[in-house]
């Protein structure tokens, strides 16, 4: 679990958000509210989904992506506040959640990161890269599982 946690609230631009995710090197972050209980997540694929043109556009339109006006996308991104996009069915898990069980959860649901809560309130992140990697290290004898 990561502690340092980069978070965001409903209200915030996915300006604010593609700069946070690009300035720390992230494909998602945790949506709170004032109080800091988890109300969504929002990652990387959102705000492309946002701002550029879907499938649907493409197929009806093939030229799309040659007619697209690429100096437009930061004008979307400064309209477009992050509750308009986020993923609200969210999956949190309590900080003593077993590691395995946590991999499960994501694998089951096909998210690539569980917000970690005490209390209700936001206190870390797990991602599928961190599951792997604790896996693996645990597989190679390097590291002992904590759960």
């Amino acid at each position: 679990m990561k502690t340092d946690i980069t978070s965001v609230m409903p209200d915030h631009t996915l300006q604010e958000v593609a700069r946070l995710l690009i300035e720390n090197t992230i494909s998602g972050v945790p949506v709170v509210d004032d109080s800091g209980q988890v109300v969504g997540v929002v990652s990387e694929k959102d705000v492309f989904q946002a701002i550029f043109p879907t499938y649907h556009d493409y197929y009806v339109r093939p030229d799309i992506w040659t007619q697209y006006d690429w100096n437009d996308a930061d004008e979307r991104l400064k309209a477009i506040r992050v509750r308009d996009v986020m993923s609200r069915k969210v999956f949190v898990v309590e900080e003593n959640e077993p590691v395995l069980k946590v991999g499960a959860l994501m694998m089951a649901h096909h998210i690539h990161r569980v917000p970690v809560v005490r209390d209700g309130k936001l206190v870390g992140i797990v991602t599928r890269k961190d599951i792997y990697r604790t896996l693996l290290r645990k597989a190679l004898g390097q590291e002992t599982l904590l759960h």
